[in-house]
């Protein structure tokens, strides 16, 4: 089992209209895989000073609403699990605390 996690920001009060970033996935056994978006964030600490800026709003894949306390902790229990590494060898990033980061699109 999987879950993709969103972020939605620019929200227009009027129309609804907003940006929105896929931010990673986490799937049961494995670390949390970050979606690369180096327009937002390059590495676990600017990562979680975007998710908590006040314009943005994190969501799952089934539309629930996601506190970014609660997507930290997920993504720290995750770091003990199997690494992408052996299956995305030459795809993904990685910066200096272990966190992984896909450059190219998944979901």
């Amino acid at each position: 089992m999987s879950t993709n996690y969103y972020a939605r920001f620019g929200i227009c009060e009027k129309c609804g209209r907003y940006d929105e970033i896929h931010l990673g996935k986490l799937s049961t056994g494995w670390k949390f895989l970050f979606r690369w978006n180096s327009n937002q964030y390059a590495d676990i600490y600017s990562f979680a000073k975007f998710i908590n800026r006040r314009d943005v709003k994190i969501y799952d894949e089934n539309e629930e609403k996601i506190e970014p306390e609660r997507l930290l902790n997920l993504i720290g229990k995750s770091q003990s699990l199997k690494s992408h590494h052996s299956e995305l060898d030459g795809y993904y990033l990685k910066d200096i605390k272990g966190y992984e980061f896909m450059v190219e699109d998944f979901n």
